[in-house]
C-alpha cells in the first residue's frame, strides 16, 4: 500500500547559513531548517531503528547538501537538541561550509515519513534505509536506554530476544523493499560510512545532485575524534565511540550475546560477530 502524498517544499534560493565562530553556543533547535522561497526540495525518506548510525548520517549529509524541512514535533525537542553539546563545535560548524561555486541545493531528509523509527515501505519518493550489525546496535540501545534516558533493566535476556525479533523485523522488511523497488532505494551500513568516504560517494551518485563540501572532507571531518567532544571531563551518552566491539569489554553482554544464534542475520551480509 502506497502512502499518500506530500507536497514538494520551496526553500529561498538565497539562504544561506551563517558563519559561526567555534564559541558561540549551538542554535536552540536541530540543524536542519524551513524557509518558504522559491528553490524546490526533493524530499527523500529515510528508515532508520535506534542506534543504526541516523544522528551520524544526519551529520554526513548536512555536509554533503542544504538540508531542510518542515517543522515538526521534534524540530525544538529539548532532548534532542541537547545531544548536540556532544559534539566538538568546530567540526560541527565546519558542515555548514560550502566550497566556492557550490550551488545551493536543498534536499528534505524526511525521517518521520513511517513514524519514528518506523518500518521502511514504498513511495513514489525514493529512499535511503540505514543499517547495523544487531550486535553493537543492541548492546548501544541498551546503553543509551539506562544511562542517558534512565529506562531500568529488568531481564535482560528477555529483553534481547525481544528486542532483536523487532529489528530482525526492521531488516527484513528493508531487504524487501529494496528487492521491490531497487533502483530508488539506496540501503547504507554504518560501518562503511565510518570506514571511508566511498559511501559517501556512492550516496552522492544516487542523489544526484553536486555536493557543497567534497565526501572527503565530511568524511574526515566527522571522525568520531573530530565530530564529538573529546575534552578531559566531557561525558558522553548519546555519542560514544562508533566502534563495533566495545561490547566485548562488557562481560554480562559479551556472554548474552553470544547466547543468539548469528544465523538468524546471516541474510543482512554481516560477519557472526563485527570486528
Amino acid at each position: 500500500m502506497r502512502r499518500p502524498e506530500t507536497p514538494l517544499i520551496h526553500v529561498s534560493e538565497s539562504q544561506r547559513k551563517p558563519a559561526l565562530l567555534p564559541d558561540v553556543e549551538p542554535p536552540p533547535r536541530l540543524r536542519s531548517q524551513y524557509v518558504p522561497g522559491r528553490s524546490v526540495a526533493e524530499e527523500f525518506h529515510q528508515f532508520s531503528f535506534p542506534r543504526t548510525g541516523a544522528h551520524y548520517f544526519l551529520h554526513c549529509l548536512n555536509g554533503l547538501y542544504d538540508l531542510v524541512t518542515f517543522p515538526h514535533e521534534y524540530l525544538n525537542h529539548e532532548e534532542a537538541i541537547s545531544r548536540q553539546d556532544e559534539l566538538n563545535l568546530p567540526a560541527h560548524y565546519a558542515l555548514d561550509l560550502r566550497e566556492e561555486g557550490s550551488a545551493y541545493s536543498p534536499i528534505f531528509l524526511n525521517a518521520n515519513a513511517a513514524g519514528v523509527h518506523g518500518l521502511p515501505f514504498l513511495s513514489e519518493k525514493r529512499r535511503i534505509i540505514l543499517l547495523r550489525h544487531p550486535i553493537p546496535t543492541l548492546y548501544s540501545l541498551q546503553r543509551v536506554s539506562r544511562e542517558r534516558w534512565g529506562a531500568v533493566e529488568q531481564d535482560a535476556e528477555a529483553w534481547l530476544e525481544r528486542t532483536i525479533r523487532e529489528y530482525l523485523r526492521y531488516y527484513e522488511t528493508a531487504f524487501e523493499v529494496c528487492a521491490a523497488d531497487p533502483v530508488n532505494t539506496l540501503m547504507v551500513r554504518f560501518e562503511d560510512n565510518v570506514a571511508s568516504p566511498a559511501e559517501l560517494t556512492r550516496i552522492v551518485r544516487f542523489v544526484g545532485r553536486n555536493p557543497k563540501l567534497s565526501p572527503r572532507f565530511v568524511h574526515w571531518i566527522t571522525g568520531f575524534e573530530r565530530l564529538v567532544r573529546q575534552d578531559p571531563g566531557s561525558i558522553r551518552t548519546f555519542y560514544r565511540a562508533g566502534r563495533p566491539d566495545s561490547y566485548k569489554e562488557d562481560e554480562k553482554w559479551r556472554t548474552l550475546f553470544g547466547t543468539l544464534d548469528p544465523a538468524r542475520w546471516a541474510f543482512l551480509g554481516y560477519k557472526a560477530t563485527p570486528t
